[in-house]
């Protein structure tokens, strides 16, 4: 008997939650926070991907001007929706100024939706990436995640 080759089609979710990149970061957080998402998709006029902007990357953002203190002992949705709470009033007016593509990172990884599983696992660890987009025809499929990849793992019984 022949062995199933699932491939990325499979496992990838087709839902996107896509955030433009002209946003502002605290309109970005909150997409993310409210979606229960740590990344999207960051996309431009025509509905063109422009790259990923995360959780990290808004906390690398803001990491050199909050107190460390202040992010352990905060919740997290109060870090992102209340600046107030870690900024200054100077910085506050900055960072009003920024917008996604400011701070995303622009690099995105493709796989074809006929990609193996296998092949994007390893995709994943060799990049230490959370997420990879896959396409079809040269648009924007889906999305597949670590978590994907894990939920996957374990419906398969693979360990």
């Amino acid at each position: 008997m022949e062995k199933k080759v699932f491939i990325a089609k499979d496992i990838m979710s087709t839902e996107l939650i896509m955030i433009q990149n002209t946003m502002s970061l605290f309109e970005a957080s909150k997409v993310l926070i409210e979606n229960k998402i740590s990344g999207a998709p960051v996309i431009g006029k025509n509905k063109k991907l422009r790259g990923v902007i995360s959780l990290r990357d808004l906390v690398k953002r803001q990491r050199a001007s909050v107190d460390d203190n202040k992010i352990l002992d905060a919740d997290t949705s109060r870090f992102f929706l209340d600046p107030s709470f870690y900024l200054s009033p100077e910085d506050q007016v900055e960072d009003e100024d920024l917008v996604v593509e400011d701070v995303m990172t622009p690099l995105t990884l493709y796989v074809d939706e006929t990609t193996p599983i296998e092949e994007v696992a390893i995709l994943i660890v060799n990049t230490g990436v959370h997420r990879v987009f896959v396409q079809s025809n040269e648009c924007l499929a889906g999305i597949i995640t670590t978590i994907d990849v894990l939920r996957f793992a374990c419906e398969q019984k693979l360990f």
